[in-house]
């Protein structure tokens, strides 16, 4: 059923015009996975997140690119600005809904993948992504702002030179990618 990460990470660098072609596929690809119109809570907040794919593709700019693909699929992109020098700031972060391991594989990349050394990372969060952002180390600094501090975070660690996230350092393949071409239907209504 999933394709999984391999020997080779899926994450690479790309410039601004892979970037657009791959972030417009990720969100091409993720509006098939809407459900029909429900009332329930879980299938609206599922549309909710695949709208929210399509509504912000092409709005960010940034100093570099980056993709992650599993097999011939787009899982996720980020955009990193670096206009700060203590930290990276990620302008975007999107994953795909039938995958699961794309956006800290995304993260967990850049960090090792840039010319200096990196040990702050800030971002701008939704409300419905900051539990994702909390699993991974990040801690609220103000409103929507988070954090993290690579090496005061009890989620990550240094090992061989690269930071690797503590979850995942004993795993080869922690990336997942679901055959299945759209989600499962809404669950039925109660008696």
């Amino acid at each position: 059923m999933p394709v999984i990460w391999g020997s080779q990470a899926p994450v690479r660098r790309v410039d601004v015009r892979e970037f657009a072609r791959l972030e417009e596929a990720l969100a091409a690809d993720a509006s098939a996975w809407l459900l029909p119109r429900s009332q329930d809570a879980d299938a609206r907040a599922w549309n909710h997140r695949i709208r929210t794919i399509r509504g912000m593709t092409g709005l960010f700019n940034g100093s570099a690119y980056f993709a992650c693909t599993l097999g011939p699929h787009v899982a996720g992109v980020a955009i990193i600005n670096s206009r700060h020098a203590e930290y990276l700031y990620l302008e975007l972060l999107l994953t795909h809904p039938g995958q699961q391991g794309a956006g800290s594989l995304l993260i967990e990349h850049i960090v090792n993948d840039w010319a200096r050394p990196v040990t702050e990372v800030r971002l701008a969060t939704l409300v419905r992504a900051r539990d994702f952002y909390l699993r991974l180390g990040f801690l609220p600094l103000q409103e929507n702002q988070m954090r993290l501090d690579l090496r005061g975070s009890p989620q990550w660690e240094q090992a061989g030179g690269r930071w690797r996230l503590k979850a995942y350092a004993h795993l080869a393949n922690f990336a997942t990618w679901s055959d299945e071409t759209s989600p499962l239907p809404p669950k039925a209504p109660p008696p």
